[in-house]
């Protein structure tokens, strides 16, 4: 007889399931085979190989606000590279989304940045890890996903209220703030209101 898992254990497994979903939907609206590091290949809307790009890092952030919804944020780091006739240069794009309940993309809105570029989150390399909230724990919960070469990491963050995480708070909602505006979408804009 097979013993069932503790419902934690399935809580957590289908939440893993239902963020793959959402980075799986991610990667298809940008074109990649998946959200990971080194060359990627980018196909068009034939799956034919258009570019190769050379990625750097990803980070992804989901914010879920009690009472109001969840949105999400990702930053792709671009290498410089070539492909075939095409220069690809370093830079960042960064997406604003939100998603529906099996992980399908709803809303998107994206940037780039190239050749000059900053990302004040990647500057960002002190962060408690330890003493992140001392206080509540409901409210604005934040998944914090890393993606570079050699660490896949995720850090699920409840009201945080340090300072170093305070600050990183800030930037976040900085960067979603300024591309909701940009966006001119008002579902995006009214989710960070």
């Amino acid at each position: 007889m097979a013993s069932r898992l503790p419902e934690r254990h399935e809580s957590e497994i289908g939440a893993l399931m239902y963020n793959q979903a959402i980075e799986s939907s991610l990667a298809n609206i940008l074109g990649f085979t998946d959200l990971t590091t080194g060359r990627q290949i980018i196909r068009d809307h034939r799956g034919w190989r258009a570019n190769e790009k050379e990625i750097d890092y990803i980070w992804i952030t989901q914010i879920s606000r009690s009472f109001v919804g969840s949105i999400g944020l990702i930053t792709v780091k671009f290498n410089p590279n070539k492909f075939r006739e095409l220069d690809n240069p370093e830079g960042i794009l960064r997406c604003l989304f939100t998603w529906d309940s099996k992980g399908l993309i709803t809303n998107f809105h994206k940037e780039e940045e190239l050749y000059v570029y900053s990302d004040p989150i990647r500057e960002m390399t002190e962060l408690d890890l330890y003493d992140a909230n001392k206080g509540m724990t409901f409210g604005v919960e934040y998944r914090f996903k890393i993606i570079s070469k050699g660490i896949t990491t995720i850090i699920n963050l409840n009201n945080p209220n340090s300072e170093t995480w305070k600050k990183w708070v800030q930037n976040i909602w900085e960067i979603c703030k300024k591309m909701s505006k940009n966006s001119g979408n008002i579902e995006l804009i009214e989710m960070l209101e």
